[in-house]
């Protein structure tokens, strides 16, 4: 933005010791409208200093007692007058006395006998100059108010944020606890009904009793997870892991499941494979994945998991014959609460946001696609190099 030059806004000091100089200059600065004040010294120039504010000093540097470019110095070692523009007055066109005055501290300066126009246009230039520097100045320390104030609203946000997901665990915390109290009496009670009773009919519907007091639990126990990585205050337990054993012992835990001949294993990882991590976590996130898989692949498919290793990466690929992902789905798989289709057996799940906050964990990669036929989910660890 370009600034409004008025001549009038602007006092300038002369200061010469030959009065017939003051008059010329004077009057040329007047007729333009500047406010003008003389000192025929470099002594009176700095005691007008001291009790007046000027936009701008015309200095001659030949004058007794003191010359320009010692007034100059005087004023540059002063901060109230670092950036007020200083012009030299002077009749040595030399060389080296012309660097001598610029590195004193002056701007600019302008050979005697001079020209009006060039030294209205040199004055008008300096001026310009400091009050775009100002100009800049004032507008940087606005921002930087703006940029304050902003930060603390920021701040205050935050807090009230953090504050909110506080009382949003502590609140799941606590509905999760209402809910699994009677779930344990339930599942307790039903396996005892299971023992006690020998009709088919009513074991099948305690079966389906059971399963669904299951899955309210696992979800309320997601849920408390998910919650706890969200805020960051799970306390990882950390611990150099067999990858292989890992799998393998996962594996053994759905030897009975009634869906275990479903399940297919190609194993090509060895015994010296190690990753750093939480076993639990990376347990669940490998055990929502063919949980996931078994729901939806048909009868008489495979599932079909595939561990190894490639470039120093502990690799865990699950496929399934299911239907795989829409293109819809696949952009927000591991948002809360995302719909994937069906593929997360018909309901609005967690699951899979729960993998990526595990294996963001873990500074490890979740990777989904869909294949031919069915899809995968790729779960990639760092393994542990031995030195």
């Amino acid at each position: 933005m370009k600034l409004t030059y008025n001549p009038a806004d602007y006092k300038i000091l002369i200061v010469d010791d030959a009065p017939k100089n003051l008059q010329v200059l004077g009057k040329s600065l007047k007729d333009i409208g500047y406010q003008v004040q003389f000192a025929t010294s470099g002594l009176i120039a700095l005691d007008w200093l001291k009790s007046h504010t000027f936009d701008l000093v015309l200095l001659d540097v030949m004058m007794p007692e003191m010359d320009g470019f010692e007034v100059c110095r005087i004023l540059r070692g002063d901060p109230k007058y670092d950036d007020m523009p200083i012009i030299y007055l002077t009749a040595n066109t030399d060389l080296e006395h012309t660097i001598n005055g610029l590195e004193s501290g002056a701007q600019d300066y302008v050979t005697k006998p001079f020209r009006a126009q060039e030294l209205l246009a040199r004055i008008q230039t300096q001026i310009e100059l400091r009050q775009s520097k100002l100009h800049v100045i004032r507008t940087n320390s606005i921002l930087e108010e703006k940029v304050r104030q902003r930060t603390e609203q920021l701040i205050k946000a935050q807090e009230q944020l953090l504050n909110l997901e506080q009382a949003k665990g502590d609140f799941l915390r606590i509905i999760s606890h209402e809910i699994r109290t009677p779930l344990n009496v339930i599942l307790g009670f039903t396996g005892i009904l299971k023992n006690n009773i020998e009709t088919e009919a009513f074991i099948d519907y305690l079966n389906m009793l059971e399963e669904a007091a299951k899955r309210l639990e696992d979800f309320s126990l997601n849920a408390l997870l998910i919650t706890s990585l969200q805020l960051g205050n799970y306390k990882m337990n950390r611990q150099e892991l067999n990858a292989n054993g890992l799998v393998l012992n996962l594996l053994e835990n759905y030897r009975n499941h009634e869906q275990n001949q479903q399940i297919k294993v190609s194993n090509r990882l060895d015994q010296s494979v190690i990753i750093n991590g939480d076993a639990k976590l990376i347990d669940k996130s490998i055990q929502l994945i063919i949980d996931n898989a078994l729901k939806v692949s048909p009868e008489d498919s495979i599932v079909q998991i595939d561990t190894y290793s490639v470039d120093n990466s502990f690799i865990v690929n699950v496929s399934d014959s299911g239907p795989g992902f829409s293109k819809d789905a696949l952009t927000n798989l591991f948002s809360l609460f995302a719909n994937p289709d069906k593929h997360v057996d018909k309901n609005i799940g967690i699951g899979l946001a729960l993998v990526k906050l595990i294996m963001d964990a873990h500074n490890a990669e979740v990777t989904i696609a869909n294949n031919s036929k069915g899809a995968s989910v790729m779960l990639k660890f760092e393994i542990e190099v031995k030195n």
